[in-house]
């Protein structure tokens, strides 16, 4: 009578090669989602290690390309770097008038701001192993909680 297949080593191998394939293609998508922001290159005005859809928690997107927001009615004015690692521009437009937005590389984090009374008006709660865009109405960085977007996806 017949007697059910051995599985033999080769199938066992074949497993293992495709279960390290698939941890294999986990680490290049993990390294692909820490991509350097070049805050150097962001401030020559070359957007590439930023572009994609970035969101933040309430669901808004910002869009970038290599040569920086895309919007109809959102212009910004160029980014220039900060003195404690950041970049910053003022972008301009929409039903706000515009906002501030600073570009935060992954590793960077922003110390608690406080205003004229003492009273804490920014706390980073924002991921740091990330690359991550801060935007606020106030006429200072950080100067309110505003909105953190992440990196979600390409165009």
């Amino acid at each position: 009578r017949d007697q059910p297949r051995s599985r033999g080593l080769g199938d066992v191998y074949k497993r293992q090669a495709s279960s390290s394939e698939v941890k294999e293609k986990e680490k290049k998508e993990e390294k692909k989602e820490v991509k350097k922001m070049d805050l150097e290159a962001i401030a020559n005005g070359d957007y590439s290690s930023i572009a994609g859809v970035w969101q933040d928690d309430k669901g808004n997107k910002l869009v970038f390309n290599d040569k920086g927001l895309v919007s109809q009615e959102l212009e910004g004015y160029g980014a220039s770097l900060t003195d404690y690692g950041t970049a910053s521009e003022g972008i301009y437009g929409g039903r706000d008038g515009g906002f501030l937005l600073e570009y935060i590389p992954a590793g960077v984090t922003i110390g608690d701001q406080v205003d004229d009374q003492g009273q804490v008006v920014f706390k980073d709660t924002s991921d740091a192993s990330k690359n991550r865009l801060w935007s606020g109405v106030g006429i200072a960085s950080f100067g309110e909680q505003g909105s953190i977007y992440y990196h979600v996806g390409d165009e």
